[in-house]
């Protein structure tokens, strides 16, 4: 007992990561602010003590999708480990901690082997962090999980969460009086839409007072190691093992504290204003709208709307989806941004056309593509969304659209838009849509333009797509859409208000694209309409003259 304590290592916390680590609840639920470090400096921290007090286990990592691992979550793990003193192993040098994707043979293997280290994580201690993506199939079926991990966690499907994932976490028994066994550690950013608000049901399982008694212990803790630690030679053998006692003492009891409670906190960007400073506030005070300062500044939580008040009231989970090519991931541990391209995309024909739907504003241009499918599969795909705010103008967006699909076999694209389209831009003699032929054409693709002449009416076009949304008719496709590529889509879509118009008209409320809107523009309803248009031309006239279908629908 009378060995010298380690000098810890100095890490910064902002106080959001330092409660969380302090408090180290075996449940452990963050939803925070945009840049507040919650893979760094909450994950970072929270799967290394759940690595080296249990070695030799698995501590899963989960994400909605791999390509997250690949974009995102990776590069702040890895920056969180390396703050604590952890390095990815060198070959050369035979030095380091953690290798990615491949197994270290030089180290021990955990005690429940994995058949595939390519999605996993191997310490030297033989603990590994498999990568457990819900777009993979199966990715933890048979799995024997001594911890979950997860970022973005709003984000996951909760069915499959509560029905594949969680039932794994299932741990080593020699390590079950930690709190770390079987353990759960979910951050998030604040949900915008409804399918995302079950992480607010946390918060129920969650004890001010115990949070309080446990800062209280650990501080008296932390207090008497440092004082032990500054005045080692000072103090007498027999001080310095009765103060090691009470340490170990302090800790059974934080351990004790920490097992089986949620911790459940709710925190703004603020609390990291010491890394990100004032500047930062300042300018996303000026670049962002309202509505998106107040959820991923402020982390407000948002009112959402009623089923009842919505556009699309026939609107649900099931019209998403997510089909990514993982394999294509595996090539690149970290994905360059030149690398992010259609060739990721499983649900993506390279060798079959795509259609895009424009719609074009001043403050805002807008893009939706599409892939007619219902020769085989009865269904519509929205593969993508693109936007070009200003300054941005419709040029940028064709290129993005250009860079994206370049790997595509098939260059013939069908063109949709509305009569805004026949506008003439102010940069040149062309109409807006005139340009955009003009640009695909030029980038190597052949295009066929569906002229129109008029835009449907609201009331027609809200019967129509809710007549689709409800698949009660098989003269019109199931439409799906991609929600990892299409986010804002799927946010326009679930928050588009209804509103009542002359005569009892139902009228798509279009006031989250005014000037004065605190709506985000790639939020507001731009976005939808591009959708409307495409489906409304296409596929209204399989359905006849009558398009109503009654009020036990849609309840009046």
């Amino acid at each position: 007992m009378s060995n010298r304590l380690p000098t810890p290592k100095e890490v910064f916390y902002n106080p959001v990561q330092l409660r969380i680590n302090i408090i180290n609840a075996r449940i452990t639920v963050l939803v925070g602010g945009r840049a507040l470090g919650k893979t760094t400096g909450i994950h970072g921290p929270r799967t290394l003590n759940c690595v080296i007090k249990m070695p030799g286990t698995s501590n899963a990592f989960i994400s909605r999708t791999y390509k997250q691992f690949k974009t995102r979550i990776m590069g702040s793990l890895v920056s969180g480990w390396k703050d604590l003193g952890f390095e990815e192993y060198n070959e050369k040098t035979g030095k380091g901690h953690f290798v990615i994707g491949k197994r270290n043979r030089k180290w021990p293997a955990p005690k429940y082997p994995l058949g595939d280290y390519t999605q996993a994580i191997h310490f030297c201690n033989g603990s590994v962090i498999p990568l457990i993506s819900q777009d993979r199939p199966g990715d933890a079926n048979g799995s024997n999980i001594q911890s979950l991990h997860g970022d973005e966690v709003f984000q996951l499907n909760k069915e499959d969460l509560d029905e594949n994932v969680i039932p794994a976490l299932r741990g080593a028994p020699e390590f079950s009086k930690l709190s770390e066994y079987k353990s759960l550690t979910f951050t998030t950013s604040m949900p915008l839409t409804q399918d995302g608000y079950w992480v607010f049901d946390f918060e129920k399982q969650t004890d001010p007072e115990l949070n309080k008694y446990i800062l209280q212990v650990y501080a008296r803790r932390d207090k008497t190691y440092r004082d032990l630690l500054e005045k080692w030679d000072a103090y007498s053998p027999s001080t310095r093992t009765q103060m090691q006692k009470e340490i170990k003492q302090l800790d059974n009891l934080l351990n004790e504290l920490r097992t089986d409670y949620c911790y459940y906190l709710e925190a703004d960007s603020f609390e990291n204003f010491h890394v990100l400073g004032e500047r930062y506030f300042r300018e996303q005070r000026r670049i962002l709208p309202d509505d998106k300062f107040n959820t991923q500044i402020l982390n407000l939580r948002p009112e959402g709307l009623a089923p009842g008040k919505r556009f699309y009231a026939q609107l649900h989970a099931r019209h998403f989806y997510i089909d990514y090519d993982n394999t294509y991931f595996d090539n690149f541990i970290f994905l360059p941004d030149d690398k992010d391209t259609c060739l990721g995309d499983n649900d993506c024909d390279r060798n079959a056309p795509l259609e895009l739907s424009f719609d074009f504003g001043g403050r805002i241009n807008s893009l939706a593509v599409f892939q007619d499918k219902t020769s085989y599969s009865d269904a519509e795909y929205m593969l993508k969304e693109f936007f070009a705010e200003q300054p941005k103008y419709i040029n940028h967006l064709v290129d993005e659209f250009c860079a994206y699909y370049a790997p595509m076999t098939c260059r013939n694209l069908n063109l949709y838009y509305d009569v805004s389209g026949h506008k003439h831009n102010s940069q040149s003699n062309e109409t807006d849509i005139e340009l955009v032929s003009r640009l695909l054409v030029e980038n190597g693709w052949i295009v066929n333009r569906i002229e129109i002449d008029s835009n449907p009416l609201h009331n027609d076009k809200f019967e129509f797509m809710n007549l689709l949304l409800s698949e009660q008719d098989r003269r019109l496709p199931r439409l799906r859409v991609h929600e990892q590529n299409c986010p804002n889509a799927k946010i326009a879509m679930f928050n588009a208000p209804l509103k009542i118009g002359e005569k009892g008209t139902k009228v798509k409320d279009k006031t989250s694209e005014r000037m004065s809107s605190k709506t985000p523009q790639r939020q507001a309803t731009h976005i939808t309409d591009a959708i409307d248009y495409y489906l409304f031309r296409k596929y209204r006239g399989n359905i006849g003259e009558s398009v109503s279908i009654g009020i036990t629908l849609f309840g009046g």
